[in-house]
């Protein structure tokens, strides 16, 4: 092992060896650390969750939000400062979302801060989320009626014209066969947003 803590580490994306310690330690893990690779520049994170660790974190997902702020809080509070978040960066938004009757998808939408921004922001009613935590999709489905919500990317068939990803990207085993499976998921001339840990 290096001193960087790299042993044999290729990027998931162009199998490119070169890389390097972006950030050690995470937010809410210590041991989880943030690589980039020094070719496409992607930032991801390792060790990645494996499965039965990924389903644990989403079956108590809102007790793991919890941790995150000093006071109690509930889904809508956790939305409303998610909304808020996405409406500094609405200007980012705005060339891919402001035409007329855009079939939007997001995956991994947490409590709906970026559904919230599509309806109050750009009149977008036309959404579909994947979402795992079962405790969000419950809030998610009582708050909005014509939303179409799923647990699993594969139960989707239809097509969209925008499929966004927010902070989703960095945390997939296989991001190369995500790519792939969202891109047949396009509609023709449609758009992906993929938004990740920058610097």
């Amino acid at each position: 092992m290096d001193r960087d803590g790299i042993n044999n580490m290729v990027c998931n994306v162009c199998q490119s060896s070169s890389i390097g310690l972006y950030l050690k330690g995470i937010f809410d893990d210590d041991d989880v650390n943030v690589y980039e690779c020094k070719d496409c520049e992607l930032q991801f994170l390792n060790p990645i969750m494996s499965v039965l660790e990924e389903e644990n974190y989403y079956r108590n997902y809102y007790k793991t939000q919890e941790s995150r702020y000093i006071e109690k809080t509930s889904l809508e509070d956790i939305q409303t400062q998610s909304y808020l978040y996405h409406k500094e960066y609405i200007d980012n938004y705005k060339n891919y979302l402001n035409a007329e009757n855009l079939s939007v998808l997001e995956i991994g939408s947490g409590t709906g801060g970026f559904v919230e921004l599509l309806h109050k922001d750009f009149n977008i009613t036309n959404i579909t989320v994947v979402e795992k935590s079962d405790s969000n999709i419950k809030y998610l489905k009582s708050k909005y009626n014509e939303l179409a919500v799923y647990s699993d990317l594969d139960e989707i068939e239809n097509k969209f014209d925008v499929i966004i990803a927010i902070a989703l990207f960095e945390h997939l085993r296989e991001p190369k066969e995500f790519l792939k499976k969202i891109y047949n998921m396009l509609n023709k001339n449609g758009t992906v947003i993929l938004e990740m840990p920058n610097k």
